[in-house]
């Protein structure tokens, strides 16, 4: 026979016009079963222990009748749960599952919990495995990309200082560019001005010499 401890309050009792059990509730403890023994057998108690028994079993057996509705009674106001009332009752519970399989369930429930909780932990390193992978990857980019920059300012650098002596050069092929311009156009003046004195001996000269022919 199984033994479970529940809270009950005075007041509970007087709302509900149950009958408290008595203070030994027809169980002995081994000290009291040692005593018994030892008045049954002196000459002359058997009688009264039979009479004490009896009056036990019927109080035993209406207490069982009036508080053994159901497997476990529930304290509303007492939500923590049985035996943390001001008052303890023993029991007896023949219709609740037995010990093993309530602890085999706790075990299974307990077992999917970890097993979940480790789950979790598993994609949770993993995510961070990624975090930090990313984040190297991130910092590899942000060097290779300071880098162009620096690249990018350098021949920026570089094509600004060449762009001074081309410039120089630029000027000075126009300077040149510009006085050949003006040789050759003064050589052209000189080339027209000598063509025309050419012209103008050549007539003069067939003029004298057509004027002598004649004479």
């Amino acid at each position: 026979m199984e033994l479970i401890a529940i809270s009950s309050y005075e007041d509970e009792s007087s709302e509900d016009g149950s009958i408290e059990p008595p203070a030994r509730a027809g169980f002995f403890s081994g000290d009291d079963e040692v005593a018994s023994r030892d008045e049954s057998n002196r000459p002359g108690s058997e009688p009264e222990e039979e009479e004490k028994e009896e009056e036990e079993e019927e109080e035993e057996e209406v207490f069982e009748a009036e508080h053994l509705h159901s497997p476990v009674r529930v304290d509303p106001r007492n939500p923590l749960g049985p035996g943390l009332g001001p008052g303890i009752d023993l029991v007896r519970i023949d219709n609740m599952p037995s010990l093993s399989s309530v602890y085999t369930l706790y075990a299974e429930e307990l077992v999917r919990a970890i097993s979940q909780v480790n789950f979790m932990a598993t994609r949770l390193d993993k995510t961070e495995l990624k975090i930090v992978k990313l984040t190297s990857e991130v910092e590899t980019l942000k060097k290779k990309l300071d880098r162009q920059v620096e690249i990018s300012q350098e021949m920026t650098e570089e094509t600004g200082n060449a762009r001074g002596p081309e410039k120089t050069t630029g000027n000075k092929i126009a300077m040149l560019h510009d006085q050949l311009e003006r040789e050759r156009n003064k050589n052209d003046a000189e080339i027209l001005f000598l063509k025309e004195e050419n012209e103008k001996l050549k007539t003069a000269g067939w003029t004298s010499f057509g004027g002598r022919s004649r004479r």
